[in-house]
Order: structure tokens, then sequence, then C-alpha cells
């Protein structure tokens, strides 16, 4: 009879609720927050861990969102500044070309980040990784649109597969 009482609660039991990561796993994300936006830019699932959950969280909120505009908005400032003007600082001094010729990617990227559909995290990742990579197009010239290429690909991972 017990094992009858069991199967049937179970059966007429609620599905669990899905709540946000708590307070614990957003200091956790934050404090792990590079290892997390690495393995979000590979593509690791945002429901794979508490800790991906928040990160996620985290990336795609308005803060980070209006964050990450306005450092491609200085990045295109920085790049209109007279060569030497870094001189002596700890500003890795922009691409100038790269920029240029990325020009039409970063405005399109930020105003994607501006507005209010959603983003996901995956796609915000790749770009605190782009903008924060001191060898990577922005800072570097490689090929002449490498910058532009790497914003293309960012663009195409913000959108969300809902």
């Amino acid at each position: 009879m017990r094992a009858a009482h069991a199967l049937a609660y179970r059966v007429h039991a609620r599905p669990r609720e899905r709540r946000p990561p708590g307070a614990l796993a957003a200091v956790g994300a934050w404090a792990c927050g590079s290892r997390l936006d690495r393995d979000l830019a590979r593509g690791a699932p945002t429901w794979g861990s508490t800790l991906h959950a928040a990160r996620a969280l985290q990336l795609t909120g308005r803060r980070e969102r209006m964050r990450l505009a306005r450092a491609l908005a200085i990045l295109v400032e920085h790049a209109q500044l007279p060569h030497g003007h870094f001189f002596r600082s700890g500003v890795i001094e922009p691409c100038r070309s790269q920029v240029r010729e990325a020009l039409p990617s970063i405005m399109a990227v930020g105003a994607r980040l501006r507005g209010r559909e959603p983003l996901h995290a995956r796609g915000v990742a790749r770009l605190r990784l782009l903008l924060s990579d001191g060898c990577g197009p922005c800072y570097l010239a490689s090929h002449p649109a490498a910058l532009r290429d790497a914003l293309d690909a960012v663009y195409g991972w913000l959108d969300t597969e809902e």
C-alpha cells in the first residue's frame, strides 16, 4: 500500500518551479566571471550550472549591456585620437584601420545592446572577450576585416533561440 501511495504522490506532486539563481550564485558568478565568460562564449549551456545561469543573467542584464555599448563607443573615440596619445599610459591603443573598417558593425552591435530585445549570453560573452583581448583584432592589425568579421559573428550570436 505504501508504494501505491508514494507513486500517487509523485503523479500529483507539483512540478518544481524554476527560480533565478540566488545571491550566493550571483557572487560566485561574479568571482568566476572570466572563466564563465569563456565557457559561455564557447557555447556552454546557460542552464548547465547555477553559476552559468547567474553569469548569463549578469551578462544579459541592462547594466552590462549599457557598459558594453559604452565600451564600443570609447573604442571608436580612442581610434580617432592622434598617435602617441596613449604614450605612458596603461591603455592599449586601438588599431585605427580595423576600427574604421568595422565602424558599421560596431554601430549595429552597439544599437543592439542598447535595445530592449533579449540577447543570448553567448554573444555578449564573445563581445566581452573580444573587447578585453589586447592581442585581438581591436588592437592589432591582422587581415583588414578581422574586427568586422568578429563583430558580425558576435551580432549573429546575440540572437536568442526562443
